[in-house]
């Protein structure tokens, strides 16, 4: 019985599934970078503390995005087959982390799982891959940032993208605005997480 209650307790509970940037790849989990330390573990512990069952892989130097996009669908398609409803799965990308997500998005095709795209949507990644969005995708990019701007570009391509939303910060902290858990990104985000 108990194990039952803790199975229906886990299918109930929204899951987060965390990739970070690049600057982990290179630096470890407490990277400092020209746009200061990245804050991985303070990060994924912001998102506990909201209630929510929290996963990331640390990817190696150099880690392949479409390799890594692979492992994150695969996530997803686990907890779907555990009986987790594709509302309560939401995949945050952050830099690098980001287009994985993209990645990931574009191969799961899954109208219900949530996203949130922090600050890498550029011409460079729109050019190198085909991504296709679907879900419910939140963009959030800091309007200094020259890494990642509006993504609007990527969902006018999109595939099965059933909700979207934007914004644009005003910090004048160019990509710094996620190495750390902000308010301004953390907010929208939870709210997404946990949007009915």
């Amino acid at each position: 019985m108990k194990l039952l209650l803790l199975l229906l307790a886990l299918q109930q509970q929204p899951h987060v599934i965390y990739v970070h940037g690049k600057a982990v790849e290179d630096g470890g989990r407490r990277p400092s970078t020209r746009f200061g330390v990245y804050e991985y573990d303070a990060i994924l512990d912001a998102f506990r503390r909201e209630g929510f069952a929290v996963t990331s892989e640390q990817r190696p130097r150099d880690a392949d995005p479409v390799v890594y996009a692979h492992r994150v669908a695969a996530e997803v398609r686990g907890l779907l087959r555990a009986g987790v409803a594709p509302s309560r799965i939401t995949v945050v990308g952050a830099s690098k982390g980001a287009v994985i997500t993209m990645l990931a998005s574009s191969e799961l095709q899954q109208p219900e799982v949530r996203y949130v795209i922090l600050g890498d949507c550029n011409d460079a990644v729109f050019k190198r891959f085909d991504i296709r969005l679907s879900g419910r995708v939140l963009s959030i990019y800091e309007e200094s940032d020259d890494f990642g701007k509006t993504c609007k570009p990527f969902f006018e391509r999109a595939g099965k993208l059933t909700e979207s939303r934007e914004i644009a910060l005003h910090l004048g902290i160019a990509h710094a605005f996620l190495y750390t858990p902000r308010a301004e990104w953390m907010k929208p985000t939870i709210d997404w997480i946990r949007k009915k």
